[in-house]
């Protein structure tokens, strides 16, 4: 067990008391997701898809995802136009990262205006 910011070492995760198991386990979730990260927008449709009727039913939810959706697909059709003279390696994907702060600024945009 790492005891990198504890105060003090534990035996096991069920004798640290509840902040301390927060802090560890926060601490051991982005050490181990430092090398894939998380894609948002998926998380987000899986969280708050119905499981029975597979759909969306928060239309707030619903409407940030369509709108990361389509500007996704206006990043790749740029993308796509820019390579077609065959000057560089088209590609049809956009990066956790890029999309990640596509959904952040979806969101906030969204909240915020």
């Amino acid at each position: 067990m790492e005891y990198n910011l504890l105060n003090r070492g534990y035996p096991t995760y069920y004798d640290m008391p509840t902040a301390d198991r927060d802090l560890w386990f926060h601490q051991f979730a982005r050490k181990e997701n430092s090398e894939v990260p998380v894609d948002d927008s998926k998380l987000l449709r899986s969280t708050y898809t119905n499981k029975k009727t597979g759909e969306i039913q928060d239309p707030v939810i619903k409407e940030v995802l369509q709108l990361v959706e389509s500007r996704k697909e206006e990043i790749l059709s740029t993308q796509a136009s820019m390579c077609e003279d065959g000057s560089c390696a088209s590609s049809n994907t956009i990066i956790v990262e890029q999309l990640n702060n596509l959904v952040l600024e979806v969101h906030l945009n969204f909240f915020w205006n």
